[in-house]
């Protein structure tokens, strides 16, 4: 079956518990779910997360507690990665339920946001707004704090504090949704009856699997996609190689149809080269600086052409789940091929960029979409020639 799924992270590190949903893209209701408690090695639990996985997947998004650290985050993300997760979507476990409950119900409200693991009890109080079905949050106050026994007087306490808050907050009105992220703690009755007793007219919710609203998050970001460009996966960045004037010459564009496969003839730097090196880099702009190294390739042992510049053919094959061949080769007059080497990488983005990298390196190049000169007159140079550039030693 084609699928997605959503993995929530709870707990503190030294009492960390994760949660999968695997949910069938053509048809939602059909949902699998597992739980791992009590994980000591993070790296070795998503590796057998990852073995679990149906192999048709199309969308994965992963959640952490919404008070770990910048760290404590990129630890996890970096063990991800290890045991083989790639282009994964991250949230918070705070951020993905709001996030989802947009599609619910559009309000704009106050909302007070906690989530317990551990002996930590993390609220967020935010004012939201809905700006094209997005979910916009201006955080009023947030705080940890640590308990001892159970969380349910400090999740009381946070509530207080945050009626308190909003007495004296002119621009905010009541709070109008309560929700409550707990993976393992079951609550008492009388922790329901005391929210009753402080005669709130807020919403409550009390949420205790996050893993199916990440589950939700991925069908519904593949679903647009899909939308988006109908039935044709596409590269999200230019795949270029790297010439030894500093630019690159791309060969797969941004948004370029997938499969597809494009060649370019390059030339040795300079007379007599023994070696050329083939950086395969991906990004949005034409500087090498700019782009990411995804492939290195070598082809060494060139034949001596004295004064005449050897010729290097280049091909990147991509198939439709992004896949990419790389094959680098060295021509004979004739053009066949004298030698050749190959790299195979599991996707166009390569094997270590994830969607939030790539997001990243949209979303800091935007001021540089626009025409470089520079690169435009370094392409001009070879205008009429066979060759599109010279590779590097």
């Amino acid at each position: 079956m084609n699928f997605v799924a959503g993995i929530s992270l709870n707990g503190e590190p030294t009492a960390l518990s994760i949660d999968l949903t695997i949910t069938c893209y053509e048809n939602p209701s059909d949902q699998t779910s597992s739980q791992f408690r009590d994980v000591v090695d993070l790296q070795s639990t998503f590796k057998t997360i990852l073995q679990s996985l149906p192999q048709n997947g199309h969308d994965i998004t992963i959640t952490t507690p919404s008070f770990y650290t910048e760290e404590m985050t990129r630890e996890v993300k970096q063990a991800a990665k290890a045991a083989g997760f790639r282009k994964c979507h991250w949230r918070d476990n705070i951020t993905i339920v709001q996030q989802g409950l947009v599609g619910i119900d559009h309000t704009a409200r106050a909302e007070l946001l906690i989530e317990t693991g551990g002996s930590t009890v993390y609220s967020r109080l935010v004012s939201t707004d809905i700006e094209s079905g997005i979910r916009c949050s201006d955080i009023i106050q947030e705080k940890a704090a640590e308990h001892t026994g159970s969380p349910e007087p400090m999740i009381l306490q946070s509530i207080d504090d945050a009626m308190e808050r909003l007495r004296v907050e002119p621009t905010t009105s009541a709070i109008h949704r309560i929700l409550i992220i707990s993976a393992t703690h079951k609550f008492n009755p009388s922790f329901i009856t005391d929210l009753k007793e402080r005669e709130l007219s807020a919403e409550i919710i009390i949420e205790s699997d996050v893993s199916q609203w990440a589950a939700k998050h991925s069908l519904s970001r593949h679903r647009s996609i899909l939308e988006a460009i109908c039935i044709f996966n596409v590269s999200p960045l230019n795949v270029s190689i790297a010439k030894a004037d500093g630019f690159v010459h791309t060969l797969i564009g941004r948004n370029m149809t997938l499969p597809n496969r494009q060649t370019a003839i390059f030339t040795t730097e300079k007379k007599d080269q023994r070696q050329v090196t083939v950086d395969v880099v991906v990004g949005v702009t034409p500087r090498i600086n700019d782009n990411t190294v995804i492939a290195k390739l070598v082809l060494d042992e060139l034949a001596s052409h004295g004064e005449r510049a050897c010729m290097i053919k280049v091909t990147l094959d991509i198939e439709q789940d992004g896949r990419t061949h790389i094959i680098v080769e060295e021509l004979n007059e004739d053009g066949s091929a004298r030698r050749r080497v190959t790299q195979d990488l599991k996707d166009v983005m390569g094997d270590d960029l994830d969607w939030d990298d790539v997001e990243k390196i949209i979303s800091s190049n935007q001021a540089d979409f626009e025409v470089d000169e520079r690169a435009d007159e370094a392409a001009f140079r070879w205008i009429g020639e066979v060759a599109a550039g010279a590779l590097p030693e």
